[in-house]
């Protein structure tokens, strides 16, 4: 072939497939006459307008490229470690890379394990590009989840990462006969051959508090007995399959009336005592909401509307405040379409699910502008989701620039007890000059006493 050649690049216009009406003047975005001849230099990583260098071939040196195609043959195992009597049923296995996720559920879906069972095994392929001109850490992120025979989830978790490529050296180029251009010294850079850097951080906040998760634990009281103390606040969810027919708890003189079948998934609920109101809002199915009790009120009153200003659809009268054994308030006892699921009393405050918000941050430190184009979350506690990019189109940092963003989870703080959860967020950018990639990652585990 011949050693000139013309690259010329086309705008593609919306809903437009057939080349001839996309290979038009109007069309052209950029013309670019290229010189392939080793006569001249030819280095990797050369930007000729928009395109870029990244791989050659010749008679002499054979193919010169950036990139790896590697493959990665896995066999996983997982060992049991199930309580006597407990049977656990897998759901999903997912295998979760720098830049992709696989789904390996269906090698273990309905598998029911038992404390004798075998340990899990699974295999598969998975192939990976490496960039060979860029010395980063890749990361295997493999997450397992199941529920027992009770309904309670579990999971499995571990990783496992690698380091590979190098930075060329100060040029990778043809053979040629001229000398090689050398880089800007240091501490200059030079915009055409430096990367781009980011920063990534997770931070986790519990919603009820404000405060960090660390120190979370579960609660030491399950019941509110308490030298007759009242409790000052009520941590609650709504269901509408909840009824006054099948609540379960042990309060006396509690009266659940006004029933409603079926329920709205939201409803509007008010609780208060005569005409103060303590709470009043919409809820929807499963959302936590507190109510405020002040002191010296022994009893509240909470209806339930199917809208603001709409139809009561259930009242719960009596309500007791007081922590003696007879007001049963004990967590996870239902009241009407209530379940008590927290409380303050005095000293104590004992809580059996918080909603915390993980915040998933990647800035830009530096003053080379990067294009953020990748970054993809995996988290134990996702509810047996798989991992979820967050990055949907990219996005321009200049220095200082932070992409944020927030996710809300719900955890059973008594289901996980002695456990620990992590968060791993990798991100990817691009320097808008360069074009040469630049890498970050951040963990945050999160232990439940």
């Amino acid at each position: 072939f011949t050693a000139n050649m013309n690259i010329t690049i086309y705008d593609i216009p919306a809903n437009v497939t057939d080349r001839d009406a996309i290979v038009t003047p109007e069309n052209r975005l950029q013309t670019v006459k290229y010189h392939s001849s080793c006569s001249e230099n030819l280095y990797l990583k050369d930007r000729f307008g928009a395109v870029q260098l990244v791989s050659f071939e010749n008679q002499q040196q054979g193919l010169v490229s950036c990139f790896a195609s590697t493959q990665i043959f896995f066999d996983l195992s997982f060992p049991i470690n199930v309580n006597p009597g407990t049977d656990v049923i897998l759901e999903t296995l997912f295998l979760s890379t720098n830049d992709e996720s696989q789904d390996l559920s269906d090698q273990v879906r309905d598998q029911v394990l038992t404390s004798t069972s075998p340990p899990i095994e699974a295999s598969g392929v998975l192939v990976l590009e490496l960039d060979l001109t860029v010395r980063q850490t890749y990361v295997l992120i493999t997450t397992l989840t199941g529920r027992t025979d009770e309904g309670n989830r579990c999971f499995g978790f571990d990783r496992f990462e690698f380091i590979a490529g190098n930075r060329l050296p100060a040029i990778f180029e043809t053979l040629q006969p001229t000398m090689t251009p050398t880089e800007s010294l240091f501490p200059t850079p030079d915009p055409l051959t430096t990367a781009c850097a980011l920063e990534a951080e997770i931070t986790c906040t519990v919603i009820r508090t404000g405060r960090d998760c660390q120190g979370l634990q579960s609660p030491e009281n399950n019941r509110c007995l308490i030298d007759d103390t009242q409790a000052t606040l009520f941590s609650m969810s709504y269901s509408p399959l909840l009824t006054c027919g099948n609540q379960n708890n042990t309060m006396t003189g509690l009266q659940c009336d006004s029933d409603v079948i079926p329920k709205p998934d939201d409803a509007y609920i008010e609780a208060g005592n005569g005409d103060t109101l303590y709470f009043s809002g919409t809820v929807m199915e499963g959302e936590i909401f507190d109510i405020n009790i002040p002191e010296g009120v022994d009893e509240i009153d909470i209806e339930i509307f199917d809208q603001e200003g709409g139809t009561r659809i259930q009242r719960l009268r009596q309500f007791s405040t007081r922590c003696r054994a007879q007001d049963g308030l004990r967590l996870l006892d239902t009241f009407g379409s209530l379940q008590l699921l927290g409380f303050v009393a005095g000293d104590i405050s004992s809580f059996i699910k918080e909603v915390f918000e993980l915040t998933y941050i990647v800035r830009n430190p530096i003053s080379l502008e990067a294009t953020l184009t990748s970054a993809p979350r995996s988290i134990t506690a996702a509810n047996a989701q798989p991992p979820r990019e967050l990055v949907l189109n990219p996005v321009s940092l200049f220095r200082d620039d932070e992409f944020r963003v927030r996710e809300r989870f719900t955890i059973n703080l008594l289901e996980s007890e002695g456990r620990s959860i992590t968060s791993a967020l990798f991100s990817t950018a691009t320097s808008t000059i360069s074009g040469i990639q630049c890498r970050d990652r951040a963990i945050l585990t999160i232990s439940i006493a």
